[in-house]
């Protein structure tokens, strides 16, 4: 049997009410997903920004220069598996021992930077020294 009319318009009403529903769905997931997103990326540059002034403010160098972060799952033989990674140049460094600075700048850096621990590793490039910072441990 061939299915008449009303039943024709029943199954037409009952898909565009799931399309409906779907569609809402799918809206409602994905302005909640963006929204994470945004607020995630909005969180990490915040946190970016302070650790660059702190450093700038206490740094005994002539100039600290923010070179590159990255965000997302990273492999590396040298440094492992890392999440956060940002990097600074400090240039014109005044004290003989750069990694004790690095030791005195890291402790600051814990101290005064909120959210300082979800940078998995940081990359300061003194005049004559690479230190690196993971996990808030000098290397």
């Amino acid at each position: 049997m061939k299915p008449n009319n009303m039943e024709k318009q029943k199954n037409k009403k009952k898909k565009a009410i799931r399309l409906a529903v779907v569609m809402l769905l799918a809206g409602g997931i994905g302005i909640s997903f963006g929204y994470s997103v945004g607020k995630y990326f909005k969180s990490t540059s915040r946190t970016l920004n302070q650790i660059e002034m702190v450093l700038k403010e206490n740094c005994n160098c002539d100039s600290v220069t923010f070179e590159f972060s990255a965000m997302g799952l990273q492999f590396s033989k040298e440094d492992g598996v890392n999440n956060k990674t940002v990097a600074f140049t400090l240039e014109g460094n005044k004290t003989a021992d750069e990694k004790q600075e690095a030791i005195r700048l890291n402790t600051i850096l814990a101290d005064t930077v909120k959210n300082y621990a979800a940078i998995d590793l940081i990359t300061l490039h003194f005049d004559t020294e690479t230190i690196k910072i993971k996990n808030g441990v000098v290397q």
